[in-house]
């Protein structure tokens, strides 16, 4: 496990199969991230057929934006760019989904004008050349502006 990424390589990666990124403080993830380019690291890692797996703050980090943890995390770093890496076709992340949330959700998308992908506990999203499928034992659910889409555990997300 790394906690100071800030003498990070591609060398220093290239030897794993994968990378997991955990949970925590989603502004300070994403800071200390852009701080020590490990950002930049992660898109190399990736391009060179890496697999990246985030949890909670680790997944959001890899949305367009990380400001869908604003209803849970604190921005203690005060972080001026929460453009996440956006690997997911440019829809944010919203972890610990509930269905209480889609209140917050909407606010969410009016005001940043950015869909997003909601996944609960016990759901998750692969991303590969072939497109994103749910994996899993819930579905993830796709809010965008006027509407929102479930797309069952196994299935591939079709998204208009």
């Amino acid at each position: 496990m790394w906690t100071d990424l800030s003498q990070k390589r591609l060398a220093d990666v290239t030897h794993f199969s994968a990378i997991y990124i955990g949970g925590g403080n989603t502004f300070k993830l994403l800071h200390d991230f852009k701080q020590t380019g490990f950002d930049h690291l992660l898109l190399q890692f990736l391009d060179q057929g890496g697999i990246v797996y985030g949890g909670s703050a680790g997944a959001i980090v890899l949305g367009k934006s990380i400001m869908t943890a604003s209803f849970l995390d604190p921005n203690e770093v005060a972080l001026q760019d929460t453009t996440g890496l956006d690997l997911l076709q440019g829809y944010s992340v919203w972890c610990h989904y509930q269905r209480e949330d889609d209140l917050k959700i909407r606010a969410y998308i009016e005001q940043y004008q950015h869909p997003v992908i909601a996944l609960s506990e016990q759901t998750g999203l692969c991303v590969d050349a072939d497109g994103m499928h749910v994996v899993g034992f819930a579905p993830i659910i796709v809010f965008q502006r006027q509407r929102q889409v479930s797309f069952a555990p196994a299935s591939p997300v079709k998204i208009l």
